[in-house]
């Protein structure tokens, strides 16, 4: 059991940044590649359970439960109930795909890691950082080679028009520029999705094997992937993530005073640089949506403010109107609370609410930037729709809050 469950998280952990090459290279059912992969940690986490009951008991079985798994729960039994209440149940259970897949992939990962030693999880916890950091790797060298220097007519048809890889049947265009610069994306399905597992990438490098040196080298490659994917949210989120490390390392006032110069010079380049990127970053078809957008998602909840308004906005409204009217446009949040509110009412919205605050309060503190940095990202876009994204920082989480 421990190294099934060791193994399944390498596969995971590698193929998250690889997610939208699988979708274009390989046959059609290889899509849901990581729906059958947590679907078989569940198994796993179902046999686990029932030794416990068998072991010790129901009610020591009971009290194992930490008030995140207990929220997570109850926002997932929500879910469940919206589900059988709504009469468009296929499109609704499409729609939970999404919305339950945080919580869902953490408490897979919360409880199977309770099943073994606290050594044997930090095991683990390295073990996803480490394959998660290859498979970014190969991910960010593929844009490099095939996408900016474009070395090969074979393999930059990925970035032709293909099928989505979030709405099926959808057809996007992968070639995303501006400014007459290509966004890269490298094997993931789009340049959102690349840049936010980076910013996770980043936090994960104290995990792996790499000297300093090394953890620097691949930081800087990250960090300017980062900036070549022109992710606005996901630069915001390096700052958090830069931010955030230098106030737990340093007086800062003292830190300033001693270097003064050398702190004005670097602030003089950082200007510099995002004076260059700026109008690739801000100046972009769309950048209204993103406040615009909430506010209309928000209509739409208040119209149902208890139970919600599963799968009328989304990808699950996507796949709808393609399906009956070959439409396959329809409102997106932009903001994960508000993509909640707006579907599962406002008791969903409570209980996912108090399940992320007890993520980050279990939270050690050292960790808490990179829940920062996702709460930030999570207010600018429905990164959620992006399941690689979900799974990926609550696997994370999943291992970081496990006490014994």
């Amino acid at each position: 059991m421990k190294h099934f469950f060791y193994y399944l998280t390498a596969v995971i952990a590698f193929l998250l940044p690889l997610h939208g090459g699988i979708t274009v290279f390989l046959p059609e059912p290889f899509r849901w590649w990581k729906e059958v992969l947590l679907l078989l940690l569940a198994l796993l986490l179902v046999g686990l359970e029932l030794k416990t009951i068998v072991n010790k008991g129901v009610k020591h079985w009971v009290k194992s439960f930490s008030r995140t798994e207990i929220f997570a729960g109850l926002f997932f039994l929500w879910g469940v109930i919206l589900l059988f209440l709504n009469a468009d149940m296929f499109y609704s259970a499409y729609a939970l795909r999404y919305l339950l897949l945080p919580v869902g992939v953490f408490l897979l990962v919360s409880r199977v890691n309770k099943q073994f030693s606290a050594d044997f999880q930090q095991k683990n916890l390295k073990n996803f950082a480490q394959w998660f950091v290859g498979g970014l790797l190969v991910s960010v060298l593929f844009a490099f080679l095939f996408q900016q220097l474009q070395l090969s007519n074979t393999l930059l048809s990925f970035y032709s028009a293909v099928p989505s890889s979030w709405v099926p049947g959808q057809i996007l265009q992968k070639w995303h520029e501006t400014h007459g610069f290509v966004r890269w994306q490298g094997l993931s399905s789009g340049p959102i999705e690349l840049s936010h597992l980076l910013v996770l990438g980043l936090a994960c490098l104290p995990f792996t094997k790499l000297k300093k040196h090394g953890q620097w080298l691949l930081g800087l490659i990250f960090v300017g992937a980062v900036l070549a994917s022109f992710s606005r949210s996901a630069v915001l989120a390096l700052g958090v993530l830069f931010c955030w490390e230098i106030s737990q390392r340093y007086n800062l006032k003292k830190y300033y005073t001693t270097y003064k110069k050398a702190v004005l010079f670097g602030m003089c380049g950082l200007l510099f640089v995002g004076w260059l990127f700026a109008p690739k970053i801000l100046n972009r078809a769309g950048t209204s949506d993103h406040f615009t957008r909430p506010v209309k998602a928000l209509r739409v909840g208040l119209k149902s403010p208890v139970l919600g308004n599963l799968a009328q906005l989304g990808p699950a409204a996507r796949m709808k109107n393609l399906q009956e009217n070959n439409n396959d446009q329809a409102l997106i949040a932009e903001n994960v609370l508000v993509d909640v509110f707006a579907q599962m009412g406002l008791v969903g919205l409570c209980l996912f609410f108090l399940f992320l605050y007890q993520v980050h309060k279990q939270l050690p503190r050292q960790y808490r930037s990179v829940f920062y940095a996702l709460f930030l990202m999570m207010n600018l876009a429905t990164i959620f729709d992006m399941t690689p994204i979900s799974i990926a920082y609550f696997w994370m989480f999943g291992g970081l809050v496990y006490k014994k």
